[in-house]
Protein backbone atom coordinates (compact mmCIF):
# COMPACT_ATOMS: atom_id res chain seq x y z
CA UNK A 1 0.00 0.00 0.00
CA UNK A 2 0.99 3.60 -0.76
CA UNK A 3 1.79 6.10 1.99
CA UNK A 4 -0.27 8.06 3.44
CA UNK A 5 0.16 11.95 3.00
CA UNK A 6 -1.12 14.23 5.44
CA UNK A 7 -1.16 18.12 4.19
CA UNK A 8 -0.64 20.19 7.52
CA UNK A 9 -2.68 23.84 6.67
CA UNK A 10 -2.47 26.90 8.89
CA UNK A 11 -6.54 27.86 9.28
CA UNK A 12 -7.90 31.24 8.89
CA UNK A 13 -7.55 31.90 13.20
CA UNK A 14 -4.18 30.39 13.11
CA UNK A 15 -4.05 27.22 14.54
CA UNK A 16 -3.40 23.83 12.04
CA UNK A 17 -6.02 21.72 10.61
CA UNK A 18 -4.12 18.20 9.20
CA UNK A 19 -6.07 16.50 6.12
CA UNK A 20 -5.99 13.51 4.25
CA UNK A 21 -4.10 14.29 1.03
CA UNK A 22 -6.08 11.45 -0.95
CA UNK A 23 -9.35 11.85 0.18
CA UNK A 24 -9.52 15.65 2.22
CA UNK A 25 -10.93 13.79 5.13
CA UNK A 26 -9.67 16.25 8.28
CA UNK A 27 -7.58 13.96 10.60
CA UNK A 28 -6.34 16.43 13.31
CA UNK A 29 -6.90 19.76 14.55
CA UNK A 30 -4.28 21.23 16.37
CA UNK A 31 -5.00 24.15 18.71
CA UNK A 32 -1.18 26.45 18.48
CA UNK A 33 -0.52 29.43 21.67
CA UNK A 34 1.82 30.42 24.33
CA UNK A 35 -0.56 29.17 26.89
CA UNK A 36 0.66 25.79 28.38
CA UNK A 37 0.68 23.21 27.20
CA UNK A 38 1.24 25.24 23.79
CA UNK A 39 -0.07 23.17 21.57
CA UNK A 40 -3.16 20.84 21.94
CA UNK A 41 -3.94 18.34 19.28
CA UNK A 42 -7.58 16.78 18.52
CA UNK A 43 -7.33 13.21 16.13
CA UNK A 44 -11.23 13.19 14.47
CA UNK A 45 -13.31 10.74 14.34
CA UNK A 46 -14.75 8.95 11.86
CA UNK A 47 -16.04 11.36 8.49
CA UNK A 48 -18.29 13.91 9.55
CA UNK A 49 -22.20 13.53 9.35
CA UNK A 50 -24.60 15.89 10.33
CA UNK A 51 -25.64 14.26 13.24
CA UNK A 52 -22.22 14.04 14.54
CA UNK A 53 -20.13 16.95 12.63
CA UNK A 54 -16.24 17.01 13.34
CA UNK A 55 -15.88 20.44 14.80
CA UNK A 56 -18.75 20.55 17.72
CA UNK A 57 -19.95 24.43 18.24
CA UNK A 58 -18.10 24.10 21.57
CA UNK A 59 -14.61 24.52 21.76
CA UNK A 60 -13.56 24.58 24.70
CA UNK A 61 -15.55 21.14 25.29
CA UNK A 62 -13.66 20.10 22.28
CA UNK A 63 -10.17 20.83 23.41
CA UNK A 64 -10.87 19.41 26.48
CA UNK A 65 -10.85 16.29 25.35
CA UNK A 66 -7.92 16.51 23.72
CA UNK A 67 -5.64 13.21 22.33
CA UNK A 68 -2.43 14.97 22.88
CA UNK A 69 -0.31 18.27 23.74
CA UNK A 70 3.37 19.43 23.38
CA UNK A 71 4.45 21.56 26.30
CA UNK A 72 7.58 23.76 25.96
CA UNK A 73 9.95 25.55 27.98
CA UNK A 74 11.95 28.87 27.06
CA UNK A 75 14.98 27.27 29.02
CA UNK A 76 14.86 24.07 27.55
CA UNK A 77 16.17 22.66 24.29
CA UNK A 78 13.31 19.71 25.13
CA UNK A 79 9.71 19.16 25.04
CA UNK A 80 7.20 17.36 27.23
CA UNK A 81 4.55 15.12 25.17
CA UNK A 82 1.26 13.87 26.03
CA UNK A 83 -0.25 11.62 24.11
CA UNK A 84 -3.71 9.98 25.15
CA UNK A 85 -3.14 8.30 28.46
CA UNK A 86 1.28 8.22 28.44
CA UNK A 87 1.92 11.42 29.97
CA UNK A 88 5.87 13.42 30.29
CA UNK A 89 6.98 11.73 27.10
CA UNK A 90 10.24 13.50 26.70
CA UNK A 91 11.22 14.80 23.12
CA UNK A 92 14.84 15.82 23.60
CA UNK A 93 17.22 16.71 21.42
CA UNK A 94 19.89 14.55 19.62
CA UNK A 95 22.86 16.96 21.33
CA UNK A 96 23.14 21.10 21.85
CA UNK A 97 23.90 21.52 18.07
CA UNK A 98 22.22 18.94 16.54
CA UNK A 99 18.39 19.17 14.75
CA UNK A 100 17.72 15.44 15.89
CA UNK A 101 14.92 14.73 18.26
CA UNK A 102 14.63 11.21 19.52
CA UNK A 103 11.56 9.86 22.43
CA UNK A 104 11.12 6.52 23.54
CA UNK A 105 7.61 5.65 21.63
CA UNK A 106 5.29 3.75 24.18
CA UNK A 107 3.24 2.06 21.57
CA UNK A 108 6.23 0.56 19.57
CA UNK A 109 7.86 -0.26 23.12
CA UNK A 110 4.77 -1.90 24.37
CA UNK A 111 4.30 -3.81 21.36
CA UNK A 112 8.19 -4.61 21.84
CA UNK A 113 8.14 -5.37 25.99
CA UNK A 114 8.79 -9.70 25.39
CA UNK A 115 12.34 -7.71 24.25
CA UNK A 116 12.68 -5.97 27.62
CA UNK A 117 14.11 -2.57 25.46
CA UNK A 118 12.42 0.34 24.69
CA UNK A 119 11.65 1.35 21.02
CA UNK A 120 13.29 4.95 20.54
CA UNK A 121 12.20 7.00 17.58
CA UNK A 122 14.40 10.07 16.06
CA UNK A 123 13.62 13.18 13.97
CA UNK A 124 16.55 13.40 11.60
CA UNK A 125 17.29 15.62 8.63
CA UNK A 126 16.31 13.69 5.25
CA UNK A 127 18.63 14.46 2.59
CA UNK A 128 16.79 11.72 0.52
CA UNK A 129 15.86 14.79 -2.11
CA UNK A 130 18.82 17.11 -1.04
CA UNK A 131 15.71 19.59 0.20
CA UNK A 132 16.21 21.69 3.01
CA UNK A 133 13.86 21.48 5.64
CA UNK A 134 12.71 17.70 5.15
CA UNK A 135 12.98 15.58 8.21
CA UNK A 136 12.29 11.62 8.78
CA UNK A 137 11.42 9.82 11.41
CA UNK A 138 13.51 6.75 11.67
CA UNK A 139 13.54 4.15 14.34
CA UNK A 140 17.03 4.53 16.36
CA UNK A 141 18.94 1.87 16.20
CA UNK A 142 22.90 1.12 16.31
CA UNK A 143 22.64 -0.79 12.67
CA UNK A 144 21.16 1.05 9.36
CA UNK A 145 19.13 -2.57 8.56
CA UNK A 146 17.07 -1.37 11.53
CA UNK A 147 16.85 2.26 10.56
CA UNK A 148 13.12 1.82 9.42
CA UNK A 149 11.89 5.22 7.82
CA UNK A 150 8.15 5.18 9.49
CA UNK A 151 7.23 8.80 8.40
CA UNK A 152 9.02 11.95 6.35
CA UNK A 153 7.99 15.46 6.61
CA UNK A 154 8.28 17.70 3.14
CA UNK A 155 8.67 20.99 3.74
CA UNK A 156 6.50 23.58 2.07
CA UNK A 157 8.79 26.66 1.62
CA UNK A 158 7.83 30.26 1.53
CA UNK A 159 4.05 29.32 2.22
CA UNK A 160 1.62 31.09 4.43
CA UNK A 161 -1.48 28.29 3.92
CA UNK A 162 0.76 24.75 4.63
CA UNK A 163 3.82 23.74 7.27
CA UNK A 164 4.44 20.82 4.66
CA UNK A 165 3.11 17.30 4.34
CA UNK A 166 3.79 14.39 6.64
CA UNK A 167 4.11 10.87 4.19
CA UNK A 168 3.32 7.95 6.65
CA UNK A 169 4.46 4.39 6.14
CA UNK A 170 1.21 2.41 5.16
CA UNK A 171 1.66 -0.43 8.05
CA UNK A 172 1.68 2.06 11.20
CA UNK A 173 -0.69 1.10 14.06
CA UNK A 174 -2.97 4.98 14.47
CA UNK A 175 -1.35 5.23 18.19
CA UNK A 176 2.19 5.81 16.08
CA UNK A 177 0.91 8.03 13.82
CA UNK A 178 -0.62 10.21 16.86
CA UNK A 179 3.19 10.03 18.20
CA UNK A 180 4.67 11.17 14.61
CA UNK A 181 2.12 13.52 14.37
CA UNK A 182 2.94 15.16 17.48
CA UNK A 183 6.31 15.22 18.00
CA UNK A 184 6.89 16.08 14.57
CA UNK A 185 4.84 19.21 14.81
CA UNK A 186 6.79 19.84 18.24
CA UNK A 187 10.66 19.29 16.35
CA UNK A 188 9.27 21.69 13.50
CA UNK A 189 8.52 24.51 16.09
CA UNK A 190 11.51 24.08 17.89
CA UNK A 191 14.44 23.63 14.73
CA UNK A 192 12.23 24.29 11.28
CA UNK A 193 9.04 26.47 11.22
CA UNK A 194 9.56 30.10 12.20
CA UNK A 195 5.55 30.03 11.80
CA UNK A 196 5.24 27.47 14.15
CA UNK A 197 7.73 28.66 16.66
CA UNK A 198 5.82 32.09 16.54
CA UNK A 199 2.47 30.37 17.39
CA UNK A 200 4.40 28.89 20.29
CA UNK A 201 5.88 31.63 21.78
CA UNK A 202 3.76 34.45 20.96
CA UNK A 203 0.15 33.34 20.01
CA UNK A 204 -2.53 34.36 22.45
CA UNK A 205 -5.32 31.41 23.39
Amino acid sequence: MAPQTININYTPNKRLSLIDADTGTPLYHVKVSRQTPQMEMIRLGPEPSQEQPSFPADEETYFASRVSTAQFALTSLNVKLRIRDYRDIELKRKSILSTSYLFTSPALSAAAARMMAPAVLCWEADNTNNTVGDFQLVVDATNDSDRKVLVRFCNQSFSNERVGTFELDSGLDQLVKDEAVISGLAMLAMVQSINLAGMVMFKGG
